[in-house]
């Protein structure tokens, strides 16, 4: 307001519409002269539609709030594919790919990991953060895959990362040779030739 004398806070709620109908509280005041509130992350919105603001004097709450449209953000990489070059029994490495989000206005960084499930269980990172533009995080040889069973890829903003995830199941690669022989058909001492 033009006048901020009698005010002594602003107080925030999530509402149905504008009026503030069915409204619930987001958990903070914030003091005159601020001017800014964080929301946390991952606050759940429901069905709410609206962010209402009042303004709160020693006496009572404004009865009538100023609103602004929620706009829910969302940002998912999708066709995320992990091909395990690491041709050991039970090793990982490789590279996980993805295709960005259509829209990255956002978005500054993908994690990639791999992790026990699809929901990012038991999880552990795989490389450093990798910034918008870059599509691909290299998994280096010899990772062990047992107890990881997906490769999985969130986007993150400057507030936080994503929870929810996007995920494939990994497929352990193993390209080992059995019933190898050998005849040595040189018969001089320490040298040899053969099939």
């Amino acid at each position: 307001p033009q006048d901020e004398s009698q005010v002594t806070h602003y107080i925030l709620y999530l509402a149905m519409n504008a009026a503030g109908d069915d409204k619930t509280y987001l958990d903070s005041d914030v003091e005159v002269g601020t001017n800014r509130a964080v929301v946390a992350p991952d606050k759940d919105i429901a069905n709410f539609t609206h962010l209402v603001v009042y303004t709160k004097s020693a006496l009572a709450e404004q009865s009538t709030p100023d609103a602004l449209i929620l706009s829910d953000m969302v940002a998912d990489v999708s066709a995320v594919t992990f091909i395990d070059r690491d041709l050991d029994f039970t090793d990982l490495g490789g590279t996980i790919t993805w295709d960005p989000p259509a829209d990255t206005t956002e978005v500054t960084h993908y994690v990639a990991y791999i992790a026990e499930d699809g929901h990012g269980g038991g999880r552990s990172q795989v490389d450093a953060e990798a910034e918008v533009g870059t599509h691909n995080i290299s998994m280096e040889a010899d990772t062990t895959h047992d107890p990881f069973t997906h490769s999985l890829v969130y986007t993150k903003s400057q507030l936080t990362e994503q929870t929810t995830p996007q995920f494939e199941l990994i497929v352990d690669r193993s390209a080992s040779i059995s019933l190898l022989n050998f005849t040595d058909l040189d018969l001089d001492k320490d040298q040899m030739g053969g099939s």
